[in-house]
C-alpha cells in the first residue's frame, strides 16, 4: 500500500514522511494532498490557508474551500481535513475576529458534512506523525492485525457549545455553564441588551460575548 502525497505540499513534510514511510510517491493530485488508494483522502489546510480558502474569487461562486470539500468527499470513502495551526486562545481584540470566523467554518463542519471527518494539529511535526499513524493504521490489516472496530458516538450540541465557549479567554467551564443555563441558544445573547446580560454572567464576560455573538 503507497502513501500518495500532492507533489504541492511542503518539502519540509514530505522529508519527514519518507524517513518514516517507505512507500511512498510524490506527485500531483487531483483531488487532496494526501491519500491513500482511494480509501482514504486528506486535505491540509493551514490557517492561513483556511481562511484564504473561504474568499469568493468570482462573483456568485461559492468559496474554493467548499468546492475542494465537497470534492474531497466525493472522491473518496473516508475524506479528512487536517486544518493545522494553533487557533483556539485569541489573546488580543485583533484576533477575535479571526477566531470566529474560523469557528464558524468548523462548527459547519461539524453538522453539515456527516461523512468529513476533521483533524487538528498545531505544526507540521504533528501532521507528519498523524499522517504516519494514519497508514500503519490503514495497512496495519495486510501484515499484522486487524485494529479493534471503532464504535461511532453520537454528538451531543450541548458540549460542542460548551467546548466553544470555553475557547474564550477567561471563560472557563463553570461560567460557560452559567452562560448556557441563561441562554440555551446563541441567538439569544445576540438578542440581550448588553446591560441585562452583564446583570447575569458580569460586565467583562458580556462585553466578550457581545464582542463575540453580534
Amino acid at each position: 500500500m503507497t502513501l500518495h502525497v500532492d507533489k504541492r505540499e511542503p518539502q519540509s513534510i514530505i522529508e519527514l514522511l519518507r524517513r518514516r514511510i517507505e512507500n511512498i510517491e510524490v506527485h500531483k493530485l487531483d483531488v487532496g494532498d494526501y491519500a491513500i488508494g482511494k480509501e482514504i483522502g486528506i486535505e491540509r489546510k493551514t490557517l492561513h490557508d483556511l481562511l484564504n480558502s473561504l474568499n469568493y474569487g468570482v462573483v456568485g461562486r461559492k468559496p474554493r474551500l467548499w468546492e475542494q470539500v465537497k470534492n474531497l468527499c466525493n472522491y473518496y470513502k473516508k475524506p479528512v481535513l487536517l486544518i493545522e495551526g494553533v487557533m483556539w486562545k485569541p489573546i488580543y481584540q485583533s484576533e477575535l475576529t479571526t477566531f470566529v470566523r474560523l469557528m464558524g467554518v468548523v462548527t459547519n463542519f461539524i453538522y453539515r458534512w456527516d461523512k468529513l471527518k476533521l483533524m487538528f494539529t498545531p505544526s507540521e511535526k504533528e501532521t507528519v506523525y498523524f499522517l504516519e499513524r494514519t497508514y500503519l493504521l490503514h495497512t496495519s490489516g495486510e501484515s499484522r492485525r486487524e485494529p479493534p472496530p471503532v464504535v461511532a458516538k453520537s454528538i451531543d450540541p450541548e458540549i460542542v457549545k460548551l467546548n466553544m465557549l470555553c475557547c474564550f479567554r477567561g471563560i472557563g467551564v463553570s461560567t460557560a455553564r452559567k452562560i448556557l443555563n441563561y441562554y440555551p441558544e446563541f441567538r439569544m445573547i445576540i438578542e440581550e441588551d448588553v446591560k441585562e446580560l452583564a446583570k447575569k454572567v458580569g460586565v467583562k464576560t458580556a462585553k466578550l460575548l457581545k464582542s463575540v455573538f453580534h
